[in-house]
């Protein structure tokens, strides 16, 4: 599973499909009816869901990021690379390296290496 596999669980509409794949790593993650939701990488990754759609990863490496009630998210590398997104869909991302780029509320997207 890739580094963010956590973070995109959380943000997934089926994940039975992602846990019910092919990826038998020892990740594993459930979610309740109410909607909270948990997600533990066989990397020590974890995260949660809760009810009314906010929540929080922990990368292995490091990482983190949380989401709010609103949609709107920040994720933290462990490397300085930082982003987030508004409530909106607009959003910028930041990398260690100087790279840049940011998504519009249209959805299209701009990235600038270093």
């Amino acid at each position: 599973m890739g580094k963010d596999k956590g973070w995109d669980y959380l943000n997934s509409d089926d994940v039975n499909e992602m846990f019910n794949s092919d990826d038998e790593d020892g990740s594993w993650g459930y979610k309740n009816v109410d909607g909270s939701a948990s997600y533990y990488g066989n990397d020590g990754s974890w995260g949660y869901q809760n009810e009314d759609g906010s929540g929080s990863y922990y990368g292995a490496d490091g990482s983190w990021g949380y989401k709010n009630v609103d949609g709107s998210a920040s994720y933290y590398g462990n490397d300085g690379s930082w982003g987030y997104q508004n409530e909106d869909g607009s959003g910028s991302y930041y990398g260690a390296d100087g790279s840049w780029g940011y998504k519009n509320v249209d959805g299209s997207a701009s990235y600038y290496g270093n």
